[in-house]
């Protein structure tokens, strides 16, 4: 039997290692197999015979593909061959501008991608982001438009692209992010706070009562970003049951940033510690929400209970006097809020 390669051709240049081998074969009695292998490797049986195919996996590098055929009889044809070449294309991208703020816009360009053939996925910081585009003929990705997450923060982020089973990664520098600060960062719950925001989506309204504190709801007005994304509104503590850094949660749009609160107990103490009836004991506290009152009661064989307002600063300075009928003996003195 004779035997012949119609593709591929030889020289031929591949970026993928998996191709395809075909070909044709003829025999006056029949052919009865064709064979098919790479290298020093197995011979592995095409499909088809007078008209055959074989799909072969290339190494990198030079690679000679051998065939032969082999009639009705057993006898086999003399071995052809070519040799190809497998030489992957590392996929790259590039980003312009290669560094921005949170929210932007950028443009990807790539290259050594499948042909003709569309984004699958696209991930910037570990945030997938939708886009919509395709490779051209030549593998090439031109003028892929997409927008920076706004939940990342500031700092260099992955950039990952793929498309069918080929990733290209890159890097993009965060340089502006969605912020806030809290004014005071700690205090007892019922405490308002400040909240100022920057570097948030433009013109957006927030309704209200959507900040969360240590993943509780906060109370608060709605407010809206002006055109440069700030914006500030005053949240109140909410009732937490645990002490401590607290985590502060603000969503406007897809902005999502993130900050802590330290929520604190408030205190008194006394001076003296001991007196006599009709003296006064001074009791300073510190901690408490400013403006709202604090009943102190003296408890034991009878109890007396006095109001006091904490100032800006939520401190406390306060004589009581021990009334003169009480009778001696030791006596318990606690403060509360109407915030509890």
């Amino acid at each position: 039997p004779t035997i012949s390669i119609v593709s591929p051709s030889s020289g031929q240049t591949f970026t993928t290692p998996t191709i395809t081998v075909s070909g044709t074969a003829l025999d006056v009695g029949g052919v009865s197999k064709v064979e098919v292998k790479v290298g020093s490797g197995i011979w592995q049986v095409a499909t088809g015979t007078t008209s055959w195919n074989k799909g072969v996996t290339l190494s990198l590098g030079p690679n000679t593909i051998y065939v032969r055929a082999t009639d009705i009889f057993g006898n086999s044809s003399p071995e052809t061959s070519v040799t190809v070449i497998y030489n992957p294309v590392q996929a790259t991208i590039s980003l312009s501008p290669s560094s921005g703020p949170a929210g932007g816009a950028i443009i990807i360009n790539g290259s050594g991608f499948p042909p003709n053939t569309p984004v699958s996925t696209l991930k910037i910081g570990g945030i997938n982001v939708a886009v919509f585009g395709a490779t051209n003929p030549n593998g090439n990705l031109l003028g892929l438009y997409v927008a920076v997450p706004w939940a990342l923060t500031v700092g260099t982020k992955t950039v990952e692209l793929t498309v069918g089973s080929v990733t290209a990664t890159g890097s993009f520098i965060v340089s502006v992010a969605p912020s806030f600060t809290l004014t005071p960062s700690s205090g007892p719950k019922g405490q308002p706070v400040l909240v100022t925001m920057s570097n948030m989506p433009a013109s957006t309204v927030l309704a209200a009562n959507t900040i969360t504190v240590g993943g509780m709801t906060a109370l608060h007005s709605p407010f809206v970003t002006d055109s440069s994304g700030s914006s500030f509104v005053t949240i109140v503590i909410p009732p937490l049951s645990t002490l401590g850094p607290q985590e502060v949660v603000v969503t406007v749009g897809g902005a999502v940033p993130k900050g802590m609160f330290t929520l604190t107990k408030p205190t008194i103490s006394l001076s003296p510690a001991s007196q006599v009836r009709g003296g006064n004991v001074v009791i300073n506290g510190a901690g408490w929400v400013q403006g709202k009152p604090v009943s102190i009661t003296m408890t034991g064989a009878s109890t007396r209970t006095i109001s006091a307002y904490p100032n800006l600063d939520g401190a406390l300075a306060i004589d009581f006097q021990v009334p003169v009928y009480f009778p001696d003996g030791s006596y318990t003195v606690t403060a509360a809020d109407m915030v509890g």
